[in-house]
């Protein structure tokens, strides 16, 4: 996670900078939640979120310069007792910082503006699904639960946006290397990626930390025809997904197996498009292909356990919208080339979605459901159900819902008997 205080230190820095000769204006928001998460599988049946959220935004614009900030403070306080999470865990998040996005934004020659600090870059037309949209790695202390929203981390980069010839344009660099979060081991979604199993060994992982080893850079083009939206995209990055390199060693135990964990480079090229198919439908639809992507195998026959293979991951959805609601389909397939069963990873890896959101009762109620499903892998699926009630301009109330089912080895099935209902109650101002 970020170092709070090396943020505020580099924020204020620049605010400092900026503020010389400057007449502010400002813009503050902020949301304050009490928030009530329990797991309801039976005997299992317990709190695991009990507690607050506070989410400040500040804006300030001038002539010359924006700068926008916005932060998450969290309490849980199923966290200060001893059972039945690890210690770790209760350090972790009994009380917790993240800051959503810090940076500064200017004008400069040629009609576009540069964007400093950290950010979040949302590419692509899926909902729900990551396929183009991999600028940002992702906070998964509550698994897929959440909206891609809240558990996108923010990373500092340099980013361009402007307009060339009609095309809308963005250039990004990221000078380093954030790697994804996952929940702490002995916490309510802890995934381990290693098991604990006899003849294993977890070896230091490898790091990233220059800003040659960890950069990556990006651009993406978009336009508008006559209600057809298109855009091309080009990412340089490590993936956020690790893989482990194997090798054999021995100790005073005997033989071991060893495993590291590595973030190899990869080249992502790709479209996506939206399409208006009369008043009432919309299509969309993402592709992306990665030349050489790094996977790993079930055994150590040979080199490393690792290979490099092409991949390619579509989507196609179709939207349709009655009155005040809005009803998707969603189909995606990843195909790794010249794949064969040596490989951990499945040749393809489909996964069928639909949701439905709209509003009733003069807009107080927000309705959406989601239900994601990977039936081919047998991976299960995952059903959330979301109701907010506006009381007014600033109260409101949400219940949250989520299912999921499929067998224990399964993407959604690893967490079967972590259904869970919740309530929040927040104020905006």
């Amino acid at each position: 996670m970020l170092d709070s205080r090396a943020v505020f230190k580099w924020v204020l820095g620049l605010m400092a900078l900026l503020m010389q000769n400057v007449v502010w204006g400002h813009e503050f928001q902020g949301e304050v939640a009490l928030r009530s998460v329990a797991r309801i599988d039976g005997d299992e049946s317990r709190l695991n979120y009990a507690g607050s959220r506070v989410q400040l935004r500040y804006e300030h614009h001038t002539r010359d310069f924006s700068i926008y900030s916005e932060g998450r403070f969290r309490w849980n306080g199923v966290f200060m007792g001893d059972d039945p999470y690890s210690q770790n865990a209760r350090e972790a998040y009994e009380f917790s910082f993240d800051l959503r996005e810090a940076f500064a934004r200017l004008p400069v020659p040629g009609n576009f503006d540069l964007s400093l600090g950290w950010q979040q870059v949302v590419w692509g037309k899926a909902d729900q699904l990551r396929i183009l949209d991999q600028i940002n790695p992702l906070d998964i202390r509550e698994f897929v639960l959440l909206d891609m929203k809240d558990y996108r981390m923010p990373i500092p980069m340099v980013r361009l946006n402007g307009m060339v010839d009609k095309w809308e344009t963005e250039l990004l660099y990221v000078p380093t290397y954030t790697p994804m979060y996952f929940a702490e081991a002995g916490s309510e979604y802890a995934i381990p990626l290693i098991p604990d199993a006899p003849g294993l060994r977890e070896l230091p992982s490898v790091q990233y930390d220059s800003i040659g080893q960890g950069a990556s850079a990006g651009f993406r083009f978009s336009r508008a025809f006559q209600g057809l939206d298109i855009g091309i995209v080009g990412l340089y990055a490590r993936d956020y997904q690790p893989v482990f390199s194997q090798s054999l060693g021995m100790d005073a135990d005997g033989p071991y197996l060893g495993l590291r964990e590595e973030h190899h480079r990869y080249f992502m090229a790709g479209a996506n498009f939206e399409a208006p198919l009369g008043s009432s439908y919309i299509l969309r639809g993402e592709v992306a292909y990665v030349p050489a992507r790094t996977f790993m195998l079930q055994g150590i026959a040979e080199g490393n356990g690792l290979e490099r293979h092409g991949e390619v991951t579509a989507m196609l959805a179709l939207d349709y919208t009655y009155q005040d609601w809005v009803f998707s389909t969603q189909l995606m397939d990843r195909a790794i080339i010249d794949w064969h069963p040596g490989m951990m990873d499945e040749e393809h890896t489909p996964t069928f979605t639909v949701s439905a959101q709209g509003i009733n009762l003069d807009g107080h109620l927000e309705t959406r459901v989601f239900w994601a499903t990977m039936p081919v892998t047998d991976d299960g699926s995952w059903l959330q159900i979301k109701n907010t009630y506006l009381f007014d301009d600033h109260w409101a109330a949400s219940l949250v819902m989520d299912f999921l089912q499929g067998p224990k080895d399964g993407f959604f099935g690893q967490l079967k008997d972590r259904d869970r209902v919740g309530l929040e109650f927040s104020y905006r101002f």
